[in-house]
């Protein structure tokens, strides 16, 4: 039940947002607003919420530290 109320919301917004699409309730430059609000701003604060309120462990910064340097290689050599 828990799954169900976490994911219903999301569902949701993706139907209602399919609707405004096909209607046309929401300008290109609505849209790309919207876009930008949610990229620069409101997933930086989700993000930096999640790690803020999380508890780590030895493991967590161990397998962060491998991420990092996984993704730095990547990053050099390509």
């Amino acid at each position: 039940m828990k799954m169900l109320a976490t994911i219903l919301p999301v569902i949701f917004m993706l139907a209602l947002g399919k609707v405004f699409r096909e209607k046309h309730f929401l300008t290109e430059e609505q849209i790309a607003g919207m876009k930008k609000l949610v990229s620069q701003l409101m997933l930086p604060i989700v993000i930096f919420n999640a790690l803020i309120t999380s508890t780590f462990t030895t493991k967590n910064y161990i397998l962060s530290g491998v991420i990092y340097v996984v993704f730095s290689a990547v990053l050099l050599l390509s």
